[in-house]
């Protein structure tokens, strides 16, 4: 399950990831937050991947702007990603430490 985990957080899209940390579904949140919840091993998985995953498509984001006219597009993609670091870090399943700061900037 854990490989799964991490195989998931590199692979799904970002909407699939937003709806994967919806903490209003019912029941308390998505199978992966309750999975999170009872799981010390899960959380730590989901974590590091959702963490590593945020920091590697914010960096591929802004390296791809090479012209004004991509600024709208690089924003909302910047945007998604943001919302998705929110609600993982709500859910306690994201970490933007020193080094993943460094490596964005």
């Amino acid at each position: 399950l854990a490989a799964q985990l991490r195989a998931g957080m590199e692979a799904w899209p970002p909407t699939s990831i937003l709806e994967l940390l919806q903490e209003e579904a019912p029941g308390g949140g998505t199978g992966l937050l309750r999975l999170c919840r009872h799981s010390a091993r899960l959380r730590a998985e989901a974590c590091q991947g959702l963490s590593r995953r945020v920091v590697r498509s914010v960096a591929a984001v802004t390296r791809s702007i090479k012209t004004s006219d991509q600024l709208p597009q690089a924003q909302a993609e910047l945007l998604a990603w943001a919302r998705i670091a929110r609600r993982g870090s709500a859910a306690g399943i994201f970490r933007f430490d020193e080094a993943a700061r460094s490596s964005v900037i």
